[in-house]
């Protein structure tokens, strides 16, 4: 029996003694007393305890985590009638959908009697009515039928809905815990896939249900002030989990702070239009846009960027969520802190004291190169960090990023939603004119790239925004303004954006052209760098890491018209049979851009022997073109008769560095 349960019964034993003693004839006076002084102060105590507790509403069936407006918010329904246009672009936005209510109307796929064998075990997804359920067990059981030797679980919540989809289950009708569902789906397949396999984590043979994940972490970034509820007496349980959430998803309220007061204020309409046709500031609530570049950027980063936790701060943390709001100072947050490079004192403290961690270094090599650049996607804000066009100018997220689609932009809805890019940001040097503007002129760029002024080789972000970052399953551009330095990338092991694109060149020639450019000295260089490409060094001796970013780049559009692609099949080829599931998904989905090899069978996640019958089919397919080698035919390792040279290509490949690697993006 909990305290709300003895104090109600308290306070029904303390009435019941007060009417009884008013219909025995007792003095009414003194009986008024007794209620003073019993009934009252626990009736007060039994509400404050109740209000504390409470659920908004009756729980729904499944138990799942509640929507409950509370400490200010009122959720995004209450902006839509003042602001109807915000609401629709936000409405429109993968912001919206990254956390919802499951229902067929939510999820990506028709989910209708799907099946599924892994690791042992046999796993269906069907639909009952609008209810949507998962089941699991051993491979050669019917989980729908055979109910003595399955698990069965609603799913309650979905996680994306643009790339991929992840899918939570409900554990339990006492508390709110959830597992994630085993699978996922994939949209660019149409597939479902093992939702470990989307991700670049070491190989695993088990399956993981991802228990306690969403309230521990999730909830943080995917939904609007979510909290993992308080257990007895307030403080965190997972027995006792009471996970909710202002808002499922990213909503208005996330990047305006609570609207509470900002609804009640301007329900009088002369207050309203007075600051409408005064053009005067509304106090009652935060507009990013309003704010200086450092702190409007905080506003993204509150999610966007590696964050540690005080651990002081752990039972206020997951009672009541994170006591950062829009417009605050993100950087005197007592509960997190932004983690920015390799010598965080809290990091090294948290390394040392860590079970799972066997160093610091292990810890950072999940975030960063190894010169404190951001290595994952998500973490956005640490690269713009460490930017001089943030530190020493006013370039913030807004600068490119719009949250709500202008009026007048002619882009189609989904389009600007991809990555809610200005207009003019998607192509061409917008973004950095408005503040460099003496590369408005076309000679002044010229002489400044070296490339045409049509040419790739001229858009700034090519050089300065490079496809170092990881996630998604793919690579993204760095949010860390910097420059193309071979001696980083010797360091660091990070490609360079000349390389990046000139995949057949090596590092020496991007080293005399930095050289006789910008007059970079070049480093000293070991043989092979010196005489074999930089991309095929990377892609064979490189980490997981390193040969995902090469087996996208070999995709990418602008690098094959640089470095052409009759050589690359042998590559992407090796790349069908790596270790890591997301490095052969990216890989086959590069070589499907190359004429002959779109249509060879493959599953990135199928049988070992089908992927060695597809690399093989690759191979052949290859030595059967016509094509004569290219001018930097010795640098991809292709002798004069057009083949592999074997006798380099195979010590490349037995150096491959087979860390376990796992990228948290």
């Amino acid at each position: 029996m909990n305290i709300q349960s003895i104090l109600v019964i308290a306070l029904c034993i303390a009435a019941a003694f007060t009417v009884g003693a008013v219909r025995n004839g007792h003095n009414r006076r003194r009986v008024w007393v007794v209620l003073l002084w019993t009934v009252f102060p626990i009736g007060i105590i039994a509400a404050a305890i109740n209000d504390r507790y409470v659920d908004s509403g009756p729980p729904p069936a499944h138990n799942p985590p509640l929507e409950v407006p509370t400490n200010g918010y009122v959720g995004s329904q209450a902006c839509s009638s003042c602001h109807p246009h915000e609401h629709d672009t936000w409405h429109s936005s993968w912001h919206r959908t990254m956390t919802q209510v499951a229902h067929p109307d939510t999820v990506m796929p028709d989910i209708n009697h799907v099946s599924m064998d892994y690791s042992g075990m046999h796993f269906e997804m069907d639909r009952v009515g609008d209810e949507l359920w998962a089941s699991w067990g051993p491979l050669n059981s019917n989980p729908l039928s055979d109910q003595s030797l399955s698990t069965r679980a609603p799913i309650v919540l979905t996680t994306g809905s643009h790339h991929m989809q992840v899918y939570w289950m409900s554990l339990s009708d006492r508390d709110r815990r959830m597992a994630l569902f085993p699978f996922a789906y994939l949209a660019e397949l149409d597939k479902w896939v093992p939702r470990d396999s989307l991700f670049l984590d070491p190989p695993r043979e088990d399956v993981s249900f991802e228990l306690d994940t969403w309230p521990l972490s999730c909830i943080r970034c995917h939904t609007t002030s979510g909290r993992f509820g308080a257990g007895p007496y307030g403080l965190p349980d997972k027995s006792t989990a009471r996970t909710q959430a202002v808002e499922f998803g990213i909503a208005c309220e996330a990047c305006h702070g609570p609207g509470e007061n900002h609804v009640l204020v301007n329900r009088n309409p002369l207050h309203r239009y007075r600051h409408y046709l005064g053009g005067a500031a509304d106090e009652t609530i935060v507009n990013p846009y309003e704010l200086d570049h450092k702190r409007s950027s905080q506003v993204c980063g509150q999610c966007h960027s590696v964050q540690h936790d005080y651990r002081e701060a752990a039972i206020r943390v997951l009672r009541d969520g994170f006591e950062y709001r829009p417009g605050d100072d993100l950087s005197n947050s007592t509960i997190r802190r932004v983690v920015r490079c390799c010598s965080d004192p809290l990091i090294e403290l948290r390394a040392r004291t860590d079970p799972n961690l066997s160093s610091v270094t292990e810890w950072f090599e999940r975030y960063y190169w190894s010169d404190g650049m951001i290595r994952v996607s998500g973490r956005e804000f640490n690269g713009l960090l460490e930017s001089p066009c943030y530190e020493h100018g006013d370039m913030s997220c807004l600068t490119c990023h719009v949250m709500h689609q202008p009026v007048d932009d002619p882009r189609p809805r989904k389009q600007w939603a991809n990555d809610q890019l200005k207009v003019n940001m998607v192509t061409g040097n917008t973004a950095c004119v408005q503040c460099h503007k003496s590369f408005l002129d076309e000679a002044a760029l010229t002489a400044h790239t070296h490339h045409d002024v049509d040419s790739s080789g001229s858009n700034c972000y090519n050089c300065h925004m490079s496809y170092t970052t990881y996630g998604l399953v793919k690579a993204i551009r760095s949010h860390q303004i910097d420059s193309p330095n071979v001696s980083t990338s010797l360091l660091t092991g990070r490609p360079n954006a000349c390389n990046q694109c000139h995949l057949d060149r090596t590092l020496a020639w991007s080293a005399g052209h930095l050289a006789d450019w910008y007059d970079l000295v070049p480093p000293e260089m070991s043989k092979d760098e010196q005489s074999i490409a930089a991309s095929v060094l990377w892609l064979l001796r490189g980490d997981a890491g390193q040969r995902a970013l090469m087996a996208w780049s070999y995709g990418w559009t602008d690098a094959q018209k640089a470095s052409g692609t009759a050589w690359m099949a042998p590559y992407l080829a090796q790349l069908l049979i790596d270790p890591y599931d997301a490095v052969r998904l990216i890989a086959h989905r590069s070589l499907k851009t190359i004429d002959q090899y779109d249509s060879i069978p493959y599953d990135y996640v199928g049988a070992e022997e089908d992927r060695e019958t597809a690399r093989a089919t690759v191979l052949e397919r290859w030595r059967q073109r016509d094509a004569a080698p290219g001018p930097s035919a010795a640098a991809v390792l292709i002798n004069v008769d057009g083949e592999i040279m074997e006798n380099v290509f195979a010590p490349l490949l037995q150096q491959r560095d087979d860390r376990e690697i796992g990228l948290r993006e």
